[in-house]
């Protein structure tokens, strides 16, 4: 049930209806929490958080993503964490906060290395050439 609450949130979400895309994910994290299940926690909170996000909910969205990588460096998933935080600084980026953003792209590289993920390294070099580019940073 909470896969399909999720998925259903989404959907919503695509559509443009934020406050039901909202409730749903709400519930399937809620359901999710009282069942334990930690991973299906973990993605309804990414998916919270994409959909505050898009609303405009940063706040909530960063709440989230806050509890979210907690998960993830809790479990010792270094490639869902290292999402976690490029999700956190795109956040930040979104409004504004570009030298907060750099930081945590920062972080998110660290893991990347670790891990050995090219792919999320690569992310992690564009994300922070973007912003430092928006900063007036060239070099």
């Amino acid at each position: 049930r909470g896969e399909c609450l999720c998925a259903l949130g989404t959907l919503e979400a695509e559509e443009g209806r934020f406050p039901s895309a909202i409730a749903m994910h709400q519930e399937a994290l809620a359901l999710r929490r009282s069942l334990g299940d930690l991973p299906g926690v973990a993605v309804s909170l990414d998916a919270l958080a994409a959909c505050c996000s898009k609303f405009g909910d940063f706040a909530a969205a960063l709440e989230s993503l806050s509890e979210c990588l907690q998960l993830m460096r809790d479990g010792g998933d270094g490639a869902r964490e290292c999402k976690c935080l490029l999700s956190i600084g795109a956040c930040h980026a979104d409004q504004g906060d570009l030298l907060l953003a750099v930081e945590v792209f920062e972080q998110a590289l660290v893991v990347a290395r670790t891990c050995r993920d090219l792919a999320d390294e690569a992310t992690c070099f564009c994300n922070i050439g973007s912003a430092c580019v928006h900063l007036g940073q060239m070099d």
